[in-house]
C-alpha cells in the first residue's frame, strides 16, 4: 500500500509483472484496474492518486 506516488512509480518500475491496482478504500465497486503494461500502470496511478478518480479511497 503506497500513499507517496513517487514510490508507488518507482515499485512498478521495479517490477517484471504488473501487478493489480487497487485503491484501498471503497469505490463504488470500480476501484480496480488491471494494467498491461507499466505505462498503463502509471497512468493509473496518476488517475487514482493525483487526479482522485475515485475520490478519498485513492489516498493510498
Amino acid at each position: 500500500i503506497f500513499s507517496n506516488y513517487e514510490q508507488a512509480v518507482q515499485y512498478l518500475e521495479s517490477r517484471e509483472e504488473m501487478p493489480v491496482i487497487k485503491a484501498s478504500g471503497l469505490a463504488a465497486g470500480k476501484g480496480v484496474i488491471l494494467p498491461e503494461t507499466l505505462k498503463e500502470a502509471i497512468d493509473a496511478l496518476g488517475q487514482i492518486m493525483k487526479q482522485r478518480l475515485f475520490g478519498a479511497a485513492g489516498e493510498t
